[in-house]
């Protein structure tokens, strides 16, 4: 089992507590759907038939069709990138596909459902469902050509293989393309790649919005597939960062000049100036928590005979912690969807109503009922039971054992009738499993309408917390709370418990405001003092040396408990300076960009980078925090320019497959037009020699020197175009995409499924097989 807190959320137990669940992640495993998971797995669970047959989440009614449903594996689903040149192409395939064959399928003796769109999503016929399980749709011939393309295509980005409810949570966000979007715990990243869809919808290919979309995630490993998910939506508006949610630090905004001449207020209890930085406010945030995950027992069957109904327990307070640090960092008027794949009303309306009330009033739940008006939903409940594994129910915080008092949030239990008629719990829903054959998921829509009031003061571990009257703290600013997490746990611990002492508030730095044995993590950072400032001292000389950017360390103590988890650290993006501007007049000349290039909006990792990316000019307060060494950032921008050193050719650099949209239109030089036959004859091969192209094609190639290009190809008889990086050699044309997308765009346009034919590079004695008007893929002399 992984180390404790390493995880999404930084959740930490008590030693003596030996989970039944990796509640380090969200239970966002791989989606099999495969009989294979079942294979050895008995559904049944009397906690669970007990819990959600007595707690009103199922209707009585509907509790038959909801336990079958969740025995069954479910069923195939994925949505088309609706943002791509392609999509519309790819959407006509599909539906030719599904509209034979797909029709008169059966597995052991049972006709299938025909594959179908999902009749909620927009726009329609974008996302559909196959009721065939994923072994079945590889195995069978009928489906063999679908299965390849869908493959194919899921590789390249165009199709995102995504649960039909994980596609729900974006679509109640309303992004528009000037929003500041934050994603708080996003890995595996196929909703931060919807509402990166979404912020550029609307808009030309050619044009970048005004917006950004922050997607973080505590799990450094987890950051990195998260940055290969959306990369193939290729959006320069993206960054991705590294950080606790519920400790998410504020974004700073680099002040301007105009704002450093101003006079600076003096601190009058330190008599020191102090300059107050303005931080940066998002429009729009999902918070998708970590939760125990039983809405997925159908996808993960290891959980039928782990699940407890206390496992919402240990997580609640770190959910109600995420979506208070969220409020904050949220603007007036901003919205928050909260999300669980979890149909527990502890993880669900116990965490949304004590978000309520500790906001007294400046955040509102919204009523959603109009919005996807096919999706089959229940609404939010107001009342509810704690069970337990003893088999005991629980109305209230008073019921509990004494020595049980202490340890169980009285959070957890339903709202007192006067705050039922406030907080409207009613609004948020459910998404029952066998409503639409899904998951069960929840969600719910919040709006901040005023400042939330600051945090009570962190009461110690056995310390009994006041009973807060929010309502009589003023409403103030909130630059005093931006510096973490908030930490005010609920009150839920008993009045015989010995009191200690109030611990010191715990500064942004060293954001463990969660962890409950700080004793022991500050033992191990004071005996690791003397060794990290050694460390860093050495790290600092050895970066000088290489000449590379020196990384501000925000860890300290790197043998900390904490540190372990966020060693690593990411070179930072770097802004180019004078000694670019060769480098700049020779882009200009070859490529004949146009004076309004964004010079300012490309990025380096490193003085002597081998690539340059282009980063959108509202991701500049993330850039600037970064810099700071305030903010982990893992990735961002687009790779625009790759240098690659070739013989002969006057401008090393070469246009990148995925910045070729964005700088399209300030090229105005090496814009080669190809026909659709020679594109066909192109495609088939990757690369052609000059006289395969047709005259009037070949010309245009000859007439340019050797180096980077873009071809607008003809892709079929109507005259729709897509662009594409070549290289031109000496006498050769290569396009400039993977292998994998080159096979994808001849099974969308040529109808060519079959797998692509290896030629030795070198003749042997076995026979060489020749393919007509096509060069052998042998080692190219004339080719980068």
């Amino acid at each position: 089992m992984p180390k404790r807190g390493s995880k999404r959320g930084g959740f930490h137990k008590n030693k003596k507590h030996k989970p039944t669940l990796n509640q380090q992640q969200k239970t966002q495993q791989p989606e099999t759907g495969s009989a294979g998971a079942w294979k050895d797995i008995t559904p049944e669970n009397e906690f669970l038939t007990e819990y959600y047959s007595q707690n009103g989440v199922v209707p009585p009614e509907q509790w038959d069709l909801f336990i079958k449903c969740l025995k069954v594996p479910l069923p195939t689903t994925f949505r088309i990138t609706h943002s791509s040149p392609l999509s519309g192409l790819i959407k006509d395939f599909v539906e030719r596909e599904t509209s034979g064959e797909c029709s008169n399928l059966e597995v052991d003796g049972e006709k299938l459902e025909a594959p179908a769109p999902l009749p909620w999503y927009s726009p329609s016929n974008f996302a559909w469902k196959f009721k065939a399980p994923r072994q079945f749709l590889r195995r069978s011939e009928s489906l063999k050509r679908l299965h390849t393309f869908l493959v194919s295509f899921t590789e390249q980005g165009y199709i995102s293989r995504q649960e039909a409810v994980s596609m729900v949570p974006a679509f109640f966000l309303d992004v528009q393309s000037h929003h500041k979007v934050l994603d708080m715990c996003a890995a595996p990243g196929s909703k931060t790649a919807q509402l990166l869809e979404m912020l550029h919808a609307g808009l030309p290919s050619t044009e970048t919005p005004s917006g950004l979309v922050l997607a973080n995630d505590v799990d450094h490993k987890r950051c990195y597939m998260l940055v290969h998910q959306t990369n193939r939506v290729g959006s320069p508006c993206l960054a991705v960062t590294n950080h606790e949610a519920q400790n998410f630090p504020p974004i700073r905004i680099e002040p301007t000049p105009e704002a450093d001449s101003l006079p600076v207020p003096v601190d009058q209890t330190t008599s020191t100036t102090t300059k107050t930085e303005e931080t940066l406010k998002f429009d729009r945030i999902l918070c998708d928590v970590p939760c125990s995950g039983d809405g997925t027992l159908r996808k993960n069957a290891d959980l039928w005979p782990r699940w407890l109904p206390t496992l919402g327990l240990g997580l609640h307070n770190l959910q109600v912690s995420i979506v208070i640090r969220a409020l904050r960092l949220l603007q007036i008027g901003g919205r928050i969807v909260y999300s669980t794949c979890s149909l527990n009303p502890v993880e669900d309306e116990a965490v949304l109503a004590e978000v309520l009330r500790r906001c007294d009033g400046n955040v509102h739940l919204h009523d959603v009922s109009h919005i996807l008006p096919d999706l089959k939903r229940t609404p939010g409940l107001s009342t509810w039971r704690m069970y337990d594994k003893t088999k005991i129910w629980y109305d209230s915080h008073e019921q509990l054992p004494p020595n049980r008092r202490y340890k169980v949030p009285s959070s957890i239990f339903p709202p007192t009738e006067e705050e039922k008629k406030k907080f409207n719990l009613h609004y948020s829903f459910r998404i029952l499993p066998h409503q639409q054959d899904t998951s069960g998921f929840f969600v719910a829509l919040l709006e901040k309408t005023g400042e939330i009031p600051p945090p009570l003061p962190r009461p110690g571990r056995y310390q009994t917390p006041r009973v807060a009257n929010l309502s009589s703290h003023k409403k103030g600013p909130e630059n005093s709370t931006e510096s973490g997490s908030d930490p005010q746990p609920s009150s839920s611990t008993s009045a015989e418990t010995k009191p200690e002492k109030v611990p010191v508030p715990v500064p942004m730095t060293d954001p463990e405001v969660l962890d409950v044995n700080k004793k022991d993590e500050e033992s191990e950072d004071a005996k690791a003092s003397d060794q990290s400032k050694e460390s860093s001292e050495h790290n600092q000389t050895a970066s000088s040396e290489q000449g590379q950017a020196i990384v501000p360390n925000p860890n300290p103590h790197p043998n900390s408990r904490r540190a372990r988890r966020v060693q690593q650290t990411e070179a930072p993006f770097l802004a180019l300076d004078s000694s670019w501007e060769p480098t700049f007049a020779l882009l200009k000349d070859f490529f004949g960009l146009k004076d309004g290039f964004p010079y300012k909006q490309l990025m380096v990792r490193s003085t002597n980078s081998p690539q340059i990316y282009f980063v959108a000019e509202g991701l500049s307060p993330v850039l600037y925090t970064s810099r700071q060494g305030c903010i982990r950032m893992v990735n961002t921008g687009l790779k625009l320019f790759a240098r690659r050193s070739f013989e002969g050719a006057r401008c090393d650099y070469r246009i990148c497959a995925e910045g070729v949209s964005y700088i399209f239109p300030f090229v105005t030089k090496r814009k080669i037009e190809i026909n659709y036959s020679d594109f066909c004859k192109f495609l088939r091969s990757g690369d052609l020699k000059f006289p395969l192209f047709s005259p009037e094609t070949a010309a245009e190639f000859e007439r340019l020197d050797v180096g980077s290009a873009l071809a607008i190809c003809k892709i079929n008889e109507s005259g729709k175009e897509l662009v594409l990086p070549v290289w031109r050699g000496r006498s050769i044309v290569r396009m400039f995409v993977t292998t994998t997308e080159l096979r994808a765009l001849r099974m969308l346009l040529l109808g060519d499924f079959s797998e692509p034919i290896k030629v030795p590079k070198k003749p042997t004695d076995a026979v060489v097989l020749e393919i007509p008007d096509e060069p052998l893929d042998g080692p190219d002399e004339d080719l980068p």
